[in-house]
């Protein structure tokens, strides 16, 4: 299944996928902050996970400005499997403390 880039903001065409926090192979679960994403005005998001399952590819580098919908990793319900599910990513503002601290 692929993770698409979701809209941070209405209108919004594109935004930076600025930094992964997951790998391929680690496991998420509905909630987890999979991704920072910077829009263009400067404001940060997370990117968070709403399924449960594996990360089997990432497909955009860190730093990529992305269009909105652009596949941008893939995921699945086995650790070798495939899944497909309409929606199961969302960008949120970004809130988390210990990861505002850290370098972009």
């Amino acid at each position: 299944m692929d993770i698409n880039m979701p809209c941070a903001d209405a209108g919004l065409e594109k935004s930076t996928l600025a930094r992964w926090l997951v790998k391929p192979g680690d496991q998420v679960a509905p909630g987890d902050i999979i991704a920072l994403v910077v829009i263009p005005d400067g404001d940060k998001y997370e990117l968070r996970i709403y399924e449960r399952g594996w990360i089997s590819r990432l497909l955009i580098p860190d730093g990529t400005m992305v269009s909105v919908g652009t596949a941008i990793a893939s995921l699945s319900t086995e650790r070798n499997g495939t899944y497909t599910h309409p929606q199961v990513a969302r960008i949120e503002r970004y809130m988390s403390e210990p990861v505002v601290k850290s370098s972009l």
